[in-house]
């Protein structure tokens, strides 16, 4: 992974760009998502 860009204000940011497969994580029961980690 590459090192976060410092800002002007000497903040650093990191953009995360993530691809959801929704049609996957809407099959999923409450039970499935909540062990992932996602709160209901």
């Amino acid at each position: 992974m590459s090192n976060a860009t410092e800002t002007l204000e000497g903040w650093y940011s990191l953009i995360d760009f993530r691809k959801i497969d929704w049609k996957s994580w809407k099959a999923l029961t409450d039970h499935q998502r909540e062990k992932i980690g996602y709160p209901i």
